[in-house]
């Protein structure tokens, strides 16, 4: 017998429990989630789910349903931050040319669920590639150049594009033989039931990304599956013995005869896009507009230079900055970044402010802060980069 003790969690943690996790929270970023099991001794463990937003422990319970899958060394998901976009423009998405008869339109069906989904304020959908491009393509196969991207985003008005292409279906039928019993009359005799079964499959494949609408950059790719599966019991023969009758062994083939499985398998794999969405990436709320007062404030605005810049293997973007506790910033401060840029013509010479964006301090030291960019920036950008608190 195994005793399990499960913990499905999600920020904020209450201090009293978090002595009693296998892992500590404490040790994640804000935008990680983890997955871990642990031994306590005899057929005794832990498992803790802990999900950085509520989706993305949705997303863990539903891949480790049996608690005794959850690994033993800890599974640490970073999740993407992307702020949610005011317009989403999803490219159509690519199909098969032999299946197209049995799913139908598959482009139309992946826009008809994103555009249901509420992941974006509005979704459109092009209705040609750019110049020089006559296809879409690239865009499908992950093969577009940033600059296509960025351009057709622009064209669009759009800060996210997504693209994708249905990449194959795998098919299966098992024909098997599943025996049954009951109690015959006599008493030395039971009556056997064997039925054959024909148990169909249809798994669809689908490849995704989705790009910074201003630089084309990938922030996100993730390969979906989706199955349909029909079971029919072909044959029924019942005989009555003292002993089981032989079952024929087990025969697989990969034609499936109800080809219905196709367009139901492409159905489950957008629904499995949709929910990746939502529990793979977290989506940044939008904030109204911060308008800054002219009028001097009494309290100096702490600013500081950027001093470090680390790029996350998800995309991420971290910054540290010279100004910490002492010049009173706190976790959860929000600064604007900026940098200074020299105009020189002719008649004179003069320096603006570029804005590049705004970060959230995730960690505060007595002289220093580290800041998480909120939305996608190229880290070259932020070279000499400066930041100030947003009052």
């Amino acid at each position: 017998m195994t005793e399990t003790e499960i913990y499905l969690l999600v920020p904020p943690v209450p201090e009293g429990l978090r002595v009693q996790l296998p892992f500590n929270p404490n040790l994640l970023g804000p935008h990680q989630s983890v997955a871990v099991r642990k031994g306590k001794g005899g057929n005794y463990w832990q498992v803790l789910l802990y999900g950085a937003f509520p989706d993305a422990l949705r997303g863990l319970i539903r891949r480790y349903a049996d608690p005794l899958t959850v690994p033993e060394q800890p599974l640490v998901i970073t999740h993407p931050a992307i702020p949610k976009p005011k317009r989403l423009l999803l490219v159509p998405f690519g199909d098969i040319a032999i299946y197209r008869d049995r799913v139908g339109d598959f482009a139309v069906q992946v826009f008809r669920a994103i555009q249901s989904a509420g992941l974006a304020g509005e979704v459109v959908m092009p209705s040609k590639p750019p110049e020089p491009l006559l296809d879409w393509q690239p865009f499908q196969s992950g093969l577009a150049e940033t600059h296509h991207i960025a351009a057709l985003a622009k064209d669009n008005t759009a800060e996210i594009v997504l693209a994708g292409r249905l990449t194959g279906f795998d098919t299966q039928t098992v024909r098997r033989q599943e025996l049954s019993s009951r109690p015959s009359p006599a008493a030395d005799r039971r009556i056997w039931e064997v039925a054959t079964v024909r148990i169909e499959q249809v798994t669809a494949s689908l490849q995704v990304r989705l790009y910074d609408g201003r630089t084309g950059e990938t922030l996100w790719t993730r390969k979906v599956e989706g199955t349909a599966s029909k079971r029919t019991v072909e044959e029924i023969s019942r005989t009555e013995a003292s002993q089981p009758p032989l079952l024929e062994p087990e025969r697989r083939s990969f034609f499936v005869s109800d080809e219905r499985l196709y367009a139901a398998a492409a159905t489950t794999v957008i629904a499995e896009l949709l929910e990746a969405l939502r529990s793979e990436i977290y989506w940044l709320p939008e904030t109204p507009a911060i308008v800054l007062s002219p009028t001097p404030s009494a309290t100096p605005v702490p600013e500081g230079i950027v001093g470090r810049v680390e790029t996350l293997p998800d995309g991420t973007v971290l910054v540290y900055l010279d100004i910490g506790a002492n010049q009173g910033l706190k976790v959860g401060d929000v600064l604007l970044v900026y940098r200074q840029v020299t105009v020189k013509t002719e008649r004179k010479t003069v320096q603006v402010e570029e804005e590049l964006g705004k970060a959230k301090v995730i960690a505060v030291f007595p002289e220093a802060c580290k800041a998480q960019m909120l939305a996608p920036i190229q880290p070259a950008m932020l070279t000499d980069a400066r930041a100030r608190l947003v009052r």
